[in-house]
């Protein structure tokens, strides 16, 4: 990181604001939060090659809320953006500007935005990828107390070569209904289906593609 990175790292330790959030005792409506890496490639690309993309479904979500034209990331890189989202903090807040700087070893995570739902009695569900870098048992277990259900599964991500590969279209012989976005949307439908629990709930659904692995 060099000396100033440390010097940020240090100072996001030591100076760490806690997210907080006081849920009314009669609230009941429920929050669906669905990440997308990399959406911009889907907006970049709609009428690049013509014929249009269709995504019916996410213009329908879209129109029901607000969208947001002028909004951009705290930072160019998956690790630090995500923190950025979860924290409500800049880079320089949290002192993590790259995707080798760790947010479980910067912010503990009751001082996230699910660990402040978890505190404030919402039932909390994820899927998929919420984290960066979530596979890893480090990681799984910094964000396991704050979810009353956790899961990440699938196969692959539908890439042909390896991380360093720019061959990002083609056939793939992992069939669509395993992988890991397809179960994940699926496992999410499921679960608004027939959630019957007395709380409200907060739901993170983490949807991969279309990230780029040179992103």
């Amino acid at each position: 990181l060099g000396e100033r990175g440390q010097v940020a790292l240090e100072t996001a330790r030591s100076s760490s604001t806690r997210f907080t959030w006081e849920r009314p005792a009669a609230m009941s409506k429920n929050i669906v939060m669905i990440s997308v890496d990399d959406m911009l490639n889907v907006v970049r690309y709609r009428d690049a090659f013509g014929l249009r993309i269709e995504t019916p479904n996410i213009d329908r979500l879209a129109d029901m809320g607000t969208t947001f034209e002028n909004a951009v990331a705290p930072v160019p890189v998956c690790s630090a953006a995500r923190a950025g989202v979860v924290t409500s903090r800049s880079p320089f807040a949290t002192g993590i500007h790259s995707n080798q700087d760790l947010i479980q070893e910067v912010v503990p995570i009751h001082d996230t935005m699910f660990g402040a739902a978890h505190a404030a009695g919402f039932y909390t569900w994820a899927q998929g990828k919420t984290f960066h870098g979530q596979l890893k048992d480090d990681v799984k277990q910094y964000i396991a107390p704050v979810f009353d259900y956790l899961a990440d599964e699938g196969r692959g991500d539908g890439w042909q070569g390896g991380w360093n590969s720019i061959d990002d279209v083609g056939a793939t012989s992992v069939p669509e209904s395993e992988l890991k976005d397809t179960v994940t949307g699926k496992a999410a439908a499921k679960f608004l289906r027939n959630y019957d629990g007395n709380d409200p709930f907060f739901m993170a659904v983490g949807i991969f593609k279309p990230h780029l692995r040179n992103v």
